[in-house]
Order: C-alpha cells, then sequence, then structure tokens
C-alpha cells in the first residue's frame, strides 16, 4: 500500500468510524503523515534518502536540459516539458529504491 505522499507504507492506518459508509482504510509511511493527512497540512521534511535522491535527479534534469540545449522553462515544447518531469520523477523513485537497496 502507498502512502499520499507516494512512499510505501509501513503499517500506520487510519479509517473513519464516524462514516459508516465509508468503507476505505487509509495506509500511511509515518505516524506525522497520518497527523498530517487528517489536520490537511503540508508535507513533512524528506528524510536524508529523500534529499540524497532529489539531488541526483537534479543532476539528471540539469543534463537533460543540456542535451536539448535549453534552461528557460517557459520554451519548453509539452514533450520536453512532460520529458523533464519523466527524468526527475524517474531518477527520483529509482535512487531512492537504490538506496533503500543498501540497507
Amino acid at each position: 500500500m502507498i502512502c499520499w505522499c507516494g512512499r510505501q507504507s509501513r503499517g500506520f492506518g487510519w479509517h473513519n468510524y464516524a462514516d459508516a459508509f465509508d468503507k476505505k482504510y487509509y495506509w500511511f509511511c509515518s505516524k506525522s503523515h497520518l497527523n498530517i493527512w487528517k489536520k490537511k497540512n503540508n508535507m513533512i521534511d524528506p528524510t536524508k534518502n529523500e534529499v540524497e535522491a532529489m539531488i541526483f535527479a537534479g543532476q539528471m534534469a540539469g543534463e537533460y536540459m543540456q542535451e536539448i540545449n535549453k534552461t528557460d522553462l517557459a520554451t519548453f515544447t509539452k514533450d520536453e516539458w512532460l520529458t523533464l518531469l519523466k527524468v526527475i520523477y524517474g531518477n527520483t523513485t529509482q535512487k531512492i529504491a537504490e538506496i533503500e537497496t543498501r540497507k
């Protein structure tokens, strides 16, 4: 199960027992995310591993932008923009998985 932030859940669950018609259970990666979700506040600070993954993804995004010879996001075509997002998201998640397997 996946937490609302995209991380793997770790056994923190919640069900709205006050609503008899709501049959859905919600799962979270941490108690903090459960509390944030219930309060509808902002996301918590990233972990050390997530920061490492974001730095790596940023470097890969920079390489992609150099490859297409563009740095002004306003000039990106739709396809270039979507590719940039895929580079960032894909490399972030891939790096997090790589870091987790090192443990």
